[in-house]
C-alpha cells in the first residue's frame, strides 16, 4: 500500500539506506520528501545482528536484516508524509465491496454459509472457526474473515480441514477425591496439570511451516540455508532447536519472509 501511495501521490521522493553498523545493531534510515509541499520526514529503524550468544550474523544474514529494516523504515516514512486520511478511504471502500454493509449483512452471511455448505462444511464447524454460537452472531468482521478463508482455500494456501476443525465436545471437569493417609488425615486436592501457553517463538515456528508449505519449500532447505549463512550451528536439526538457541532467527524469518523466500528460491532453485 505504501508503494501504491507513493506512485499515486506524485511529486514525491522516497528511499531507504543503511546508515550505521556498530557490530551489534544496524541502523537504517527511511526518507520521504514531498517536493510540492516541501515536507520531508526521515525515520530511523534499528535491528540487532547478533545471536543470543553475542556472535555476529553472517554477511548474508546481515544484508537480509538490513533489507527488512529498510522496508519498514520506508513504509513508516511514507505514511508520515502521505496522509493516512487519503489512504484509509480506499482501504475501507475495498473492504466494503467485499464484505457489504449492515443492510446486506443478512444476505451476505447466508450466501457465505451456503458457499461453505457446498464445500462440505456444516454450520457447526463454521461457527466454531469464528467463535460464535448462532447465525445471528456473525457480524461484518466475521464475514470479512470468512471471505479471507474462502480465498485462501481457493488459492491453495490452506485446506478446509485446517480452517474448519470439528468442534470439540465439552468434557466434564474431572472430580478428584482426596486420598487418606495412614493416620487418617486428608491430602491436598490433586489438580489436573495445565498445559503451558504457547510462546511467541512457537507461534512463529508454526507460521514458518505454513509459509514453507505454501512456497513449496522444505524445512530442511531453510535450515541448510541458515547453516551456510552462519546463522545457526550445524548441530541444530529442527526449527524447535533453532527457536530454543536463537529465537531471533525465527522471528526475523517471519518478519522478512519475502526476503527469506527469495533467498530460498535462489539457493535451491525451487519456485
Amino acid at each position: 500500500m505504501a508503494e501504491i501511495a507513493l506512485s499515486s501521490f506524485q511529486n514525491i521522493r522516497a528511499g531507504a539506506r543503511k546508515i550505521g553498523d556498530d557490530g551489534k545493531t544496524i541502523t537504517v534510515q527511511g526518507v520521504c520528501h514531498d517536493l510540492q509541499n516541501n515536507v520531508s520526514v526521515s525515520v530511523e529503524v534499528q535491528r540487532r545482528v547478533t545471536t543470543k550468544e553475542g556472535r555476529r550474523y553472517s554477511d548474508d544474514m546481515v544484508n537480509m536484516t538490513a533489507n527488512a529494516a529498510c522496508s519498514i523504515a520506508l513504509r513508516n516514512a511514507v505514511f508520515r508524509v502521505v496522509p493516512l486520511a487519503l489512504v484509509k478511504p480506499i482501504y475501507e471502500a475495498a473492504k466494503k465491496v467485499a464484505v457489504g454493509d449492515a443492510k446486506t449483512l443478512a444476505t451476505r452471511r447466508a450466501d457465505a454459509l451456503a458457499h461453505f455448505t457446498k464445500m462440505g462444511v456444516d454450520r457447526a464447524r463454521v461457527f466454531a472457526a469464528l467463535g460464535v454460537k448462532a447465525l445471528e452472531d456473525v457480524t461484518l468482521e466475521h464475514l470479512e474473515v470468512l471471505i479471507g478463508y474462502a480465498n485462501a482455500i481457493k488459492d491453495g494456501d490452506t485446506s478446509i480441514d485446517e480452517v474448519f476443525q470439528e468442534p470439540k465436545a465439552e468434557t466434564p471437569i474431572p472430580q478428584f477425591t482426596r486420598p487418606a493417609t495412614e493416620d487418617g488425615s486428608k491430602l491436598a486436592d490433586p489438580t489436573p496439570a495445565k498445559s503451558a501457553p504457547q510462546t511467541e517463538t512457537e507461534r512463529d515456528i508454526k507460521t514458518i511451516r505454513g509459509m514453507l508449505k505454501v512456497a513449496n519449500q522444505t524445512e530442511a532447505a531453510l535450515l541448510a540455508m541458515w547453516r551456510k549463512a552462519g546463522a545457526v550451528d550445524e548441530s541444530l536439526s529442527s526449527l524447535e532447536e533453532v527457536g530454543n538457541v536463537s529465537p531471533e532467527v525465527i522471528c526475523l524469518a517471519v518478519q522478512s519472509w519475502a526476503t527469506t523466500k527469495a533467498a530460498l528460491v535462489k539457493e535451491g532453485g525451487v519456485a
